[in-house]
């Protein structure tokens, strides 16, 4: 049985030193991106509504924004995901909040559905 959690993110107001940057620069550079339509919405999300399997695994994710807005779905076309590419354990749902399934494809078709920009 799927289980759809939410992973809020926490937001810092630190600045990246310039070394920082610039090696972030550089590593933009020579990897391959794992989310090229959305690294631009990365910032924006400040939390993740997250599609699991039975086993905890991700499948799906949302990046949602302070307003409720989904930013990006993944995964889509060439677009990884955030949660699906870093996450390294099975979730455990019981210790996140829950939303309801309908929500989340409500949420998943409704982006789905916009214009391509």
């Amino acid at each position: 049985m799927k289980s759809y959690i939410i992973i809020p993110i926490p937001k810092h107001k630190v600045q990246p030193s310039r070394i920082a940057s610039l090696f972030g620069g550089l590593l933009r550079r020579v990897l391959p991106e794992a989310n090229p339509d959305f690294h631009h919405q990365i910032e924006r999300v400040t939390a993740f509504h997250v599609e699991l399997d039975a086993d905890g695994s991700p499948e799906r994710e949302l990046g949602v924004d302070a307003s409720g807005q989904t930013v990006f779905i993944a995964p889509w076309r060439e677009n990884l995901g955030v949660i699906l590419d870093s996450y390294s354990e099975p979730f455990d749902a019981s210790k996140h909040q829950q939303i309801p399934a309908e929500q989340f494809e409500q949420e998943w078709k409704s982006y789905e559905s916009q214009p391509v920009a």
